[in-house]
């Protein structure tokens, strides 16, 4: 939660699908209709405890990377 309500991240064989959430050095907006800040807030605190090695894929991709993992968003993002 916190893009919209309904938000949510997949998890299969060390690979995340973290959608509107997670993006790569960002996350998705919370101030469209639905969206909740202190929520994004948690579900991005809950994502950084995860192992650093799983793989994010986000939903988008606004640069030339298109996948990252948690240790690399820890360290690089400044919303995680």
């Amino acid at each position: 939660p916190g893009h919209t309500p309904g938000s949510v991240c997949y998890y299969m064989d060390g690979h995340l699908i973290t959608g509107d959430t997670l993006f790569i050095n960002a996350c998705g907006r919370c101030d469209l209709p639905g969206g909740d800040q202190q929520q994004m807030q948690q579900s991005l605190h809950r994502l950084g405890h995860l192992p650093p090695e799983i793989v994010v894929h986000p939903g988008h991709h606004y640069g030339s990377q298109a996948s990252s993992t948690i240790g690399e968003q820890l360290k690089n993002n400044p919303f995680m």
